[in-house]
């Protein structure tokens, strides 16, 4: 019952059209995107302008050591270089969006420069599918480069793989004292909860500088590289990775995969066409896509009903090197983190 005494309003929203309008915010909340770092971690190549569609790389074949002695005063036979090759042929990758006049008039955000970044994140996520597929490939011609495991992602099991590619004159790529690889954040995880003996947590625990170090180590800021103690990798993270449903055969497990890369472990090869987005290091926020507001009338469009489009155009390509011994490691593991 109304309060007694007290005249009930005379104007409310149902007569005050004026007072449901919607407000509509023009800053549009960021979407989730993963990182695209498979480009930045291969050995980048430019095709020149004008010069086919195929890249040839070369390696000789090492000699191998020579105990015999030589006849004295005879002239031995001299030794046969072996040389092998690998050859990567580029292709063309393009897309755009385009947009009505009356919708650039009308829209309350700078449409064109905000779809540009989402088109951004497109040809990333396209130039990191196509190294890591490749990569993923790698096993295929190598047997030591992939290692499945049953249990969580831990130390040990990258030191592993490191010396593995050690073991076999892998060295860390061009300019770099330590490897690279790529990493899911679950498995970031893992390695940060695990306390045996040896772990990155047990290590660091022993110095003050250590512990400072252990804050850091669930690696939030996801566009940074991480170092894994004692492990010699700096990893880039991020969540697109190969992922195996039923790891193992156990229903219900997913297995995410680890790389680390040696110098040329692969190859990513562009060719520099006029009119081509630049690619740089291949992650979406670096990338600067064609961005057109205001397109002159023309035959194809005497009124002018479409002048504003954003788009790329690139010619690439990813690929192993010759060399029977791949310069890489994958490992297979399965997540404790969901």
């Amino acid at each position: 019952m109304p309060v007694t005494g007290y005249s009930p309003s005379g104007n409310s929203t149902g007569n005050l059209p004026q007072s449901t309008v919607k407000y509509y915010d023009k800053k549009f909340r960021q979407n989730l995107k993963a990182q695209t770092p498979y480009v930045a971690v291969a050995t980048r190549l430019d095709l020149p302008k004008n010069s086919g569609n195929n890249y040839n790389i070369f390696q000789y074949a090492p000699f191998g050591a020579n105990t015999v002695q030589s006849n004295e005063g005879e002239v031995d036979a001299g030794q046969q270089a072996s040389v092998i090759d690998t050859n990567f042929t580029i292709g063309e990758y393009a897309d755009y969006c385009n947009f009505s006049s009356l919708s650039l008039a009308t829209a309350i955000d700078p449409v064109v420069e905000n779809v540009s970044k989402e088109m951004a994140y497109r040809l990333g996520l396209s130039l990191s599918s196509l190294v890591q597929t490749t990569a993923d490939g790698a096993h295929s011609l190598d047997a030591s480069v992939q290692v499945q495991l049953s249990a969580a992602l831990n130390r040990n099991a990258i030191v592993t793989a490191v010396q593995s590619m050690a073991g076999r004159n892998i060295r860390p790529p061009e300019g770099e004292t330590m490897f690279c690889g790529i990493i899911h954040p679950f498995a970031v995880g893992d390695v940060s909860i695990d306390t045996t003996n040896n772990s990155p947590i047990d290590i660091w625990k022993h110095t003050p500088a250590g512990l400072a170090k252990m804050e850091d180590l669930p690696g939030t800021a996801l566009e940074d590289m991480i170092e894994l103690p004692g492990t010699g990798v700096k990893f880039h993270q991020t969540n697109k990775v190969l992922q195996t449903s039923n790891y193992k055969g156990v229903s219900g497990t997913t297995g995410l995969r680890t790389y680390i890369f040696g110098n040329d472990g692969v190859f990513a090869v562009k060719l520099g066409a006029n009119g081509d987005t630049g690619i740089g290091d291949g992650r979406w926020q670096n990338l600067q896509l064609f961005v057109e507001q205001n397109a002159p009338r023309s035959v194809a469009d005497p009124s002018g009903l479409i002048p504003g489009f954003t788009s790329y155009k690139v010619h690439f390509t990813s690929g192993l090197g010759p060399d029977p011994i791949q310069r890489l490691r994958t490992i297979d593991a399965p997540s404790a983190v969901s």
